[in-house]
């Protein structure tokens, strides 16, 4: 094995040893680990990062696909019970090797049937090959091309120290998200609530209003010196004003008559009240 393979091998040791006698957190997220176990795999890098997961509360699934078909159930449900999956993206990525439970299926099912089947799983990038290099097979070029941020850990180099943090932030970016977005719906929700009383509070006052309106007999204009002086009835104006009023209801009998006042008529105030103002005598 290369050097930089043996010294992951050994690191990884190391943090094996480190973690069985440190107290594990509890489990909050659980990951799967897509990658080609041959020679030139990340087995180790995944290893090394498995452990520094594991201290941060998230177990990460590593599943030989070498052991045979019968290995194959056992992939993809432990995908279904994932929150995400990593595409450890070395440059033979997405290969179709002939065994069913290869990157090419692990890739296809995870996207068709586990991420639309379960709101908030992610597919979580990590670039294991130099940028300038394309991959090999259409499944890497197609998955690594999207517009989605990419992790980066080239094979054989040291595990970037801030790689678990990021990950981590990958993990809780979906609940994240869906919270802001149920407090968005929440607060949008109240806001068109307050509107909407807000529209109605000026058309209530508005039908208060309209009873303490003044009444049209009151707007009566005064005769001319002419209608004045012609004999007869009041003019048309004020009887057409008159008819339109409801009759008085009858006085208790053990009331007073009201006087009737037959020498004034009602004229309109400035501000649109009535007053009483006298007729003019008509010539005899």
């Amino acid at each position: 094995a290369p050097a930089a393979s043996k010294e992951l091998i050994h690191r990884v040791k190391e943090v094996k040893q480190k973690n069985k006698q440190a107290e594990k957190p509890p489990i909050q997220f659980q990951v799967f680990a897509s990658m080609r176990f041959n020679a030139n795999g990340p087995v180790a890098e995944a290893r090394l990062l498995k452990e520094a997961l594991a201290e941060r509360g998230v177990q990460m699934h590593i599943i030989d696909v070498r052991v045979g078909q019968s290995i194959t159930v056992k992939v993809f449900e432990t995908l279904e019970k994932c929150d995400a999956m990593i595409a450890f993206g070395s440059k033979d990525y997405g290969e179709d090797t002939g065994n069913s439970a290869s990157t090419y299926h692990e890739c296809s099912y995870w996207q068709n049937h586990c991420v639309t089947k379960k709101k908030g799983r992610q597919t979580i990038l990590l670039r294991m090959t130099p940028w300038e290099e394309e991959f090999d097979h259409i499944t890497g070029r197609v998955l690594f091309g999207r517009n989605e941020l990419a992790l980066s850990w080239v094979i054989g180099e040291p595990m970037p120290e801030d790689l678990p943090d990021h990950i981590i932030t990958a993990l809780r970016g979906s609940n994240t998200n869906d919270a802001v977005l149920a407090k968005m719906e929440r607060t949008f929700s109240q806001g068109t609530s307050l509107i909407t009383e807000e529209k109605k509070q000026p058309d209530d006052e508005a039908t208060e209003a309209k009873p303490n309106h003044v009444v049209d007999v009151a707007e009566v204009v005064e005769p001319t010196p002419a209608e004045a002086a012609a004999p007869g009835p009041a003019p048309a104006p004020a009887e057409a004003a008159a008819d339109s009023k409801p009759a008085p209801a009858s006085p208790p009998t053990d009331s007073k008559p009201v006087p009737l006042h037959t020498g004034s008529k009602l004229a309109p105030l400035n501000g649109g009240a009535a007053k009483l103002a006298p007729l003019k005598p008509a010539p005899l």
